[in-house]
């Protein structure tokens, strides 16, 4: 399904080792978007970036990490600040995102 009025940037998607988290995944992949996939299961990442860098634009990257542990919320938004150097264009919220956490990427 292709995204319409969107421009493509970075997008953050959670939960993407299978499911509705792949699939938004790929589909951002094929509309343009850089996409860094994040969930607990790191050999199912390496499926979603896969599927999303033969259909889409190749820039899909996965970083495991536990949502519900702060400092894998801390360890993510580093590394793709560190990978990036840029401010999310898109974060899908799940479960975790009522954490008091900075979810900006901005260094403090």
């Amino acid at each position: 399904m292709p995204l319409k009025h969107t421009q493509p940037g970075i997008a953050l998607v959670t939960g993407a080792s299978s499911g509705v988290g792949r699939s938004a995944a790929v589909a951002l992949s094929e509309a343009g978007w850089t996409v860094v996939v994040c969930a607990r299961r790191a050999d199912a990442l390496e499926d979603t970036v896969r599927l999303s860098n033969e259909k889409g634009n190749g820039k899909a990257r996965a970083i495991a990490a536990d949502l519900a542990k702060p400092e894998d919320i801390k360890r993510l938004f580093a590394t793709i600040k560190e990978e990036f150097g840029a401010q999310l264009n898109v974060f899908p919220f799940d479960q975790y995102a009522h954490q008091q956490v900075d979810w900006t990427c901005s260094s403090t």
